[in-house]
């Protein structure tokens, strides 16, 4: 015979979130995610002003989403969604321009510190001083690319012929 004490009846029974994550914010102004023992006490109380429960499937297509590129925004008392990124700001585009300009002198620098070591050593040289001269304009150009009319909207990168 069952114990009157071992009866369910009259308590509330506490959801199973195994497996899941919380979208939500603990302050009403920051969105993120929480898995469920970072937010739910002992007695199932969830200490998230706003959320929604997300299964770990759910989760996971957001992660990869956004491993794709896009973004992840989090709407009140809702599902996250995945959208496109927001196009960067001037300082953001005149950023990239600048890291990929610097990139493209690195590509190219070896070949001019190659020239300068080889004619001090007085050694033949791999490049001619015409070829040396080109990569030293086109460095030049690089460097000059931030004073271009449409800088940084409109941009034209110059080629290294040799």
């Amino acid at each position: 015979m069952a114990n009157e004490n071992d009866s369910d009846e009259g308590r509330a029974v506490m959801p199973d979130y195994r497996g899941c994550v919380f979208a939500g914010s603990k302050d009403g102004k920051s969105y993120g995610f929480y898995l469920p023992d970072t937010v739910v006490d002992e007695a199932g109380n969830i200490s998230l002003t706003d959320y929604v429960v997300l299964t770990g499937d759910e989760h996971m297509a957001l992660m990869d989403g956004q491993g794709d590129g896009k973004r992840i925004v989090f709407h009140k008392g809702e599902k996250p969604t995945l959208e496109e990124p927001l196009p960067p700001s001037e300082e953001g585009l005149a950023e990239q321009i600048r890291r990929k300009r610097d990139g493209m002198i690195d590509e190219v620098e070896w070949r001019i510190q190659r020239y300068q070591q080889q004619t001090a050593l007085g050694i033949a040289t791999n490049d001619s001083e015409g070829v040396y001269e080109e990569i030293l304009a086109y460095v030049q150009e690089l460097r000059d690319i931030t004073k271009q009319p449409g800088f940084p909207n409109e941009v034209v990168f110059p080629e290294l012929a040799v």
